[in-house]
């Protein structure tokens, strides 16, 4: 646990609590009240996938 944390610091995606960046689940919610095209929200579902 202790060779693995400051790894998981390092990587800001791997953090389960970003606030330096906003989450893909608050983009797709941003994009649903925007309500863009299915296609950009497909699009960034596929990255929140990669992500997740």
């Amino acid at each position: 646990m202790l060779a693995i944390a400051p790894k998981q610091k390092e990587n800001p995606w791997k953090t389960p609590n970003m606030k330096r960046f906003p989450t893909h689940r608050y983009l797709l919610s941003k994009i649903r009240q925007i309500k863009i095209p299915t296609s950009w929200y497909l699009f960034l579902s596929i990255l929140d996938f990669a992500f997740d």
